[in-house]
């Protein structure tokens, strides 16, 4: 690995750190302030433990019991105090991290549904899902907490330790950091490694939920056309992948394990060496000797754990990062709404040429009119882009040579919510929300009467079925559309209760 590689992915790794951090804006008091108190555990297990052993040894050596108690007292009481200040920072830590994350989580909700149609099309709705839920929790909610606290934890800890050393025997402390650093350049080496092999797994947890979601989402065409053994090899042929770039992720953290515990053995037999010649010239004494043992520890994770601490940021920043690609996808634009100007058709397209891909072109010098009043059929064999002139002109895909307007109003100038005002769009395959009949048809006006709503069924000629239902409009409709009936009543009605 080259240093410019190295460099590369540390940059990039603190840029996607940073727009983490960002999110903390509203209470980053708590949170901070948590991260802080809760990092102390490792000062608690090494310095003050460290410490407190070389300071009773040394009352011990004095041969006043009293004094040794008193002491022993004293750092215990300094013990228990610290062990509450972490607890209190653990909580405060939580506590700010739920409140953040229900902020990340509201705003990436609000975005989600802005985001345009066309990079939906693009995506399997399995990745779309793997980056909402597992990317999200892993990237951001646990990258939040965990990681960036075991950081601090071995930094407090091990620079803690350094200074405690250096103030009982400067040799020794000399000789640890030279080992150290070198144990530290070593274990860096794997931050790149470990960054792409994070990825790879994320991207192919992704491609597996693809594969499960076409299962479920085909149960039906499965059991008919007898097409298990099918959909079973693609599935299994997505998990033996996974499984390799799993084992090559844990390849790596074993090297790097291996070579932590390989420094970790280096530097006790350095401190051992330097302690048993200071105490041989009479520099170093028992009770000190005990204490740096026990001092050795921050260091030794600070250095030897460098590498694994990054893995497991590595690992939850990849996350993140396939999550702020969702979030750097340009929102729609939603305005002004547009009224319809006067005498215009409520439809022109001229010279129109739009493909999805640049070497499949769909339509190719498209014009027509439709006027108010009117009724426009497009006929034509399947595929020759009949529904895909309805999706232009529902403004799902701005991406169009020529002129699309809709009642005077050329469409990729206008804002979302002006096209919905002025169109009507049913599409082929209609989607219906978990919930009431009376609830689905409600979407198309914030706060409509039940009156509307009916109104919006009769004119769909759909009010009549609705009422044969059991609980009428309060007919719950399952994942699947409350069956075939209810989704063909719904093809009609649409919006038609808004307008």
């Amino acid at each position: 690995m080259d240093n410019r590689t190295f460099r590369r992915t540390m940059s990039e790794s603190l840029h996607t750190l940073g727009r983490l951090i960002a999110f903390t804006k509203g209470d980053r008091v708590l949170y901070f302030a948590g991260m802080f108190l809760a990092a102390g555990q490792g000062l608690i297990q090494t310095v003050v433990f460290g410490m407190g052993i070389y300071w009773i040894l040394s009352a011990a050596q004095s041969g006043d019991m009293a004094h040794t108690m008193r002491v022993g007292i004293a750092v215990l009481a300094l013990s228990v105090f610290l062990v509450v200040i972490y607890t209190l920072g653990a909580w405060m830590l939580d506590h700010g991290v739920v409140r953040i994350s229900a902020r990340a989580r509201k705003r990436l909700e609000d975005h989600m549904v802005k985001i345009p149609a066309p990079w939906y099309d693009q995506q399997h709705s399995g990745d779309v899902m793997t980056r909402l839920f597992h990317d999200y929790e892993a990237g951001m909610e646990n990258t939040l907490n965990v990681p960036i606290q075991l950081t601090l934890n071995i930094l407090l800890s091990g620079v803690g330790s350094i200074i405690a050393i250096v103030a009982l025997d400067w040799r020794i402390a000399l000789s640890l950091l030279v080992i150290s650093a070198l144990s530290m350049l070593l274990t860096s080496r794997f931050v790149v490694a470990s960054r792409a092999a994070a990825t790879d797994v994320r991207k192919q947890n992704s491609a597996v939920s693809e594969r499960l979601l076409d299962i479920v989402g085909a149960a039906q065409v499965l059991h008919v056309h007898a097409l298990y053994n099918f959909v079973l090899n693609l599935l299994g042929a997505e998990v033996k992948k996974g499984r390799e770039y799993a084992d090559r992720q844990g390849r790596i953290i074993a090297l790097q394990d291996a070579a932590g515990e390989a420094v970790t053995l280096l530097i006790y037999a350095g401190v051992l060496s330097v302690g048993l010649a200071g105490m041989v010239n009479g520099s170093v004494n028992a009770a000190k000797l005990i204490a740096i043992f026990q001092l050795s520890r921050g260091p030794i994770n600070l250095f030897t754990s460098f590498g694994s601490m990054l893995v497991d940021l590595q690992n939850g920043l990849a996350g993140a990062e396939r999550v702020f690609q969702m979030w750097d996808i340009t929102e729609e634009n939603y305005g002004h709404i547009a009224a319809p100007m006067p005498g215009a058709p409520a439809v022109s397209l001229s010279g129109v040429n739009f493909s999805y891909r640049a070497d499949t072109p769909i339509l190719s010098g498209i014009s027509l009119e439709a006027h108010v009043g009117s009724k426009t059929a497009l006929m034509g064999e399947s595929g020759c882009g009949k529904s895909t002139v309805m999706k232009l002109l529902s403004g799902l895909y701005p991406a169009y040579e020529g002129s699309v307007k809709v009642f005077g109003h050329e469409l990729r100038e206008l804002p979302r919510n002006a096209v919905n005002n002025l169109l009507v769009y049913v599409t082929q395959d209609p989607h219906l929300f978990i919930g009431t009949i009376e609830e689905n048809i409600g979407l198309a006006k914030k706060g409509a009467s039940i009156e509307e709503i009916k109104k919006a069924a009769e004119l769909a000629d759909a009010h009549e079925f609705i009422e044969n239902l059991p609980g009428g409009y309060g007919y719950m409709i399952s994942e699947r559309g409350g069956g075939q009936a209810v989704r063909c009543s719904w093809r009609h009605t649409g919006r038609r209760c808004c307008r």
